[in-house]
């Protein structure tokens, strides 16, 4: 049985609307905006970056998630402290 977030059409005018959202007061709107954004293919790295430093965790956690499936991993591997190659990322888009 497919989710909520599965039936939402992924475009852009849908993805603007919803990365607006991320920049709620709160917190649990923050959250729930970058997990559709990401669920959906539709949130731009800078989306999920600005998130990074959030002052709620689950906002953070989301926004590591998206990072992660746009295979960001130096902005992973800044947000953790460390470089991609110090920390042993494989992903494709990370530097050797």
């Amino acid at each position: 049985m497919p989710r909520l977030v599965e039936v939402l059409p992924a475009h852009p005018a849908l993805a603007e609307r919803i990365a607006e959202r991320a920049a709620s007061p709160d917190a649990v709107v923050r959250a729930t905006a970058l997990q559709v954004l990401r669920a959906r293919g539709l949130g731009r790295s800078e989306v999920f970056a600005a998130r990074l430093r959030d002052d709620d965790h689950r906002v953070r956690i989301e926004a590591i998630r998206g990072l992660v499936a746009r295979d960001e991993a130096d902005l992973v591997a800044s947000a953790a402290g460390t470089a991609p190659a110090r920390c042993g990322c494989r992903w494709r888009g990370a530097s050797a």
